[in-house]
């Protein structure tokens, strides 16, 4: 049986979350009630009344399309093999879309994943450019490192940004920032652009970049390079928009599903969301 999640169902629920992805009980306790939100989790119960199945469809938007970001899907080790997991997400889409969702997408733990939701009525439509730039200090203008709040953020990809974004509401994007910083990341703004980082060694890897055009790009990453000693940067980039267009190899980041028959799943940007592994396609 497939339906709606009740706060009856917590135990179970963090239980079989922690059973397959072994986090703690308050991180579990702070996706399910901050990030999905009440009325947005769905749960497959076996006969014998056990929980087996659970995901969450996280309301979130492309401009004035509402969509759904399936996350923490999980189904229970003896229950695997038998289409469960399949049956749910078919019924979470169905809700989503009696809800007026045209579209519903997600970010896979690994690349070895693509094929299991490709064959769920997926496609590999959102992809990210990859492209590797030396970097030379050379700081020119005003430089912010502080860190941003999802009205930034906000307003930063709405100045820089023309691809069709998934988006999600403040509150979500606050969680999303504040696990994207705790992990490491860094942020950066200039006169012209902004970025989202992180370092390994004399690496950037520079997960997020925008900026108004090439050279505004160039003296952020010059920034960069004179703030971390940085010799070198791995950027990931939007397929369709921002900065050296002409430049870098696909490859893909996320999948989405239309659920709207006049929805358009090309060039869709997505690059962040809560736990999702930001760095796992470097």
């Amino acid at each position: 049986m497939y339906r709606l999640a009740t706060g009856e169902d917590r135990p179970a629920l963090v239980a079989l979350w922690q059973e397959v992805f072994g986090d703690d009980p308050a991180f579990i306790n702070r996706c399910l009630d901050d990030f999905a939100g009440p009325g947005n989790v769905y749960l497959s119960q076996a006969e014998d009344g056990l929980v087996n199945a659970v995901l969450s469809a996280v309301p979130c938007r492309i401009g004035f399309h509402q969509g759904v970001y399936m996350y923490a899907l999980a189904t229970s080790p003896s229950a695997r093999s038998g289409g469960i997991m399949t049956g749910l997400m078919t019924y979470a889409e169905r809700r989503a879309m009696a809800d007026d969702a045209a579209f519903s997408t997600l970010i896979p733990a690994s690349l070895s994943l693509f094929g299991y939701y490709l064959n769920r009525g997926y496609t590999q439509d959102i992809v990210l450019r990859h492209l590797e730039k030396p970097l030379a200090p050379k700081t020119r203008g005003l430089v912010n490192f502080s860190r941003l709040s999802a009205a930034d953020f906000t307003r930063l990809r709405e100045k820089y940004t023309t691809a069709a974004t998934v988006m999600f509401s403040a509150d979500r994007l606050e969680l999303v920032l504040d696990d994207l910083y705790a992990g490491g990341f860094r942020s950066i703004q200039t006169l012209g652009g902004y970025a989202i980082f992180t370092q390994r060694e004399d690496t950037l890897l520079v997960a997020e970049l925008f900026a108004k055009d090439d050279d505004a790009a160039d003296t952020l990453l010059a920034a960069l390079a004179d703030q971390t000693g940085a010799t070198a940067a791995h950027l990931t980039l939007a397929e369709t928009d921002g900065p050296y267009l002409e430049q870098g190899h696909m490859r893909p980041a996320a999948l989405i599903k239309e659920l709207e028959q006049d929805f358009s799943t090309r060039h869709v940007y997505l690059r962040f969301a809560l736990d999702a592994p930001a760095d796992v396609f470097w």
